[in-house]
């Protein structure tokens, strides 16, 4: 029994620290749209969009979402892709 817990703590910390690089990886991303002469308005999209990507990770990953009920998985992945298309509509809007 003791052995079969080892494996899924050891899996399941493998899965954080997977989650980690991706959140550092998609924050790189976003200073790279930053700097490489895009538009502002490209690189604002941009950014945001993968400001949401790295929000749903945290609660997927972090805030252990992925074990809730489905519903309730699926009113968060619903809440970060409004929310970011909100934003995006009114920094144009504005």
């Amino acid at each position: 029994m003791h052995v079969a817990n080892t494996a899924k703590s050891n899996s399941h910390t493998a899965s954080l620290i997977t989650a980690w690089a991706v959140l550092v990886a998609l924050t790189l991303a976003s200073y790279w749209f930053r700097d490489h002469g895009f538009s502002p308005e490209a690189a604002l999209v941009a950014i945001l969009v993968l400001t949401f990507i790295k929000v749903y990770m945290v609660g997927h990953s972090f805030m252990e979402l992925r074990w809730a009920p489905r519903l309730l998985r699926r009113l968060f992945a619903a809440w970060c892709a409004g929310t970011c298309a909100a934003l995006v509509l009114l920094a144009f809007v504005f």
